[in-house]
């Protein structure tokens, strides 16, 4: 029985390097999706690739015309990659997620009975890793901690972009004019009804993580600068001391 019937469900996909994952993702999605709805599009967004993700895409394109594939021309990084998906979608509803099965595709029945209860955004909070090493998950905890120290707005430890979005959701993030954007915290920032729903992420099917560390630390740089002021008034502070204790 299907779950909606009349609006056009979007799942944008965000991909790099990912050669391996995207024809066993799209053959576990499918399922999932028929089962929901007969109006649905998938949005593959290839981020500069180095290897055949975009061959992939291509190939099971020609096979669905509900797929289509996004190539961008280098390396923009994952938010950006979302951010293209995002303005390509026309969905009413809009699901994000990885590629690498570590959002489980059958998760989206889920976002979507809670979108059904009149939430414009639902967000997932991942409770098991299974090929997280102890690095990841104590840096993990680590910025999520002294983000929410230092910034007004309450970003979810161990939030995914893996989410359900409505239509007039998506179009106000995509008014936002940030271009280093934190998407966990605009859409915090964003306000809207959410809920959020936790789920056991299972191992990466292939490949290895793009988050090297110089990506995590630019992106928890981001996080960080984006929602609070108070690290410029450190730096001021800190300035000031410099220059009265150097005289």
């Amino acid at each position: 029985m299907l779950m909606i019937k009349d609006e056009i469900l979007s799942i944008v996909v965000p991909c790099f390097n990912e050669e391996n994952n995207i024809e066993v993702l799209y053959n576990e999605l499918i399922p999932v999706i028929s089962a929901i709805t007969q109006h649905y599009e998938v949005i593959f967004v290839d981020d500069g690739s180095k290897d055949d993700t975009f061959k992939m895409i291509r190939k099971i394109a020609e096979t669905n015309k509900n797929v289509s594939g996004i190539s961008l021309s280098r390396n923009f990084g994952h938010q950006v990659a979302i951010m293209a998906g995002l303005q390509q979608s026309k969905g009413e509803i809009v699901v994000m997620m990885d590629a690498d099965l570590q959002h489980p595709p059958e998760v989206i029945t889920r976002l979507i009975a809670e979108y059904e209860k009149g939430y414009d955004i639902v967000n997932t909070r991942r409770i098991d890793s299974k090929d997280a090493g102890l690095f990841k998950k104590t840096s993990s905890r680590s910025f999520y901690r002294l983000i929410n120290f230092l910034s007004d707005v309450k970003i979810e430890p161990a939030a995914a972009d893996f989410r359900l979005m409505t239509r007039k959701a998506v179009d106000a993030f995509l008014q936002l004019e940030e271009k280093d954007r934190f998407t966990r915290g605009l859409i915090s920032w964003m306000g809207f009804k959410q809920s959020i729903i936790d789920y056991n992420a299972s191992a990466r099917f292939a490949g290895k993580s793009k988050y090297t560390l110089k990506k995590m630390l630019h992106f928890g740089m981001d996080g960080i600068t984006s929602f609070s002021s108070k690290p410029l008034r450190i730096s001021f502070y800190a300035g000031l001391a410099i220059f009265f204790f150097g005289c």
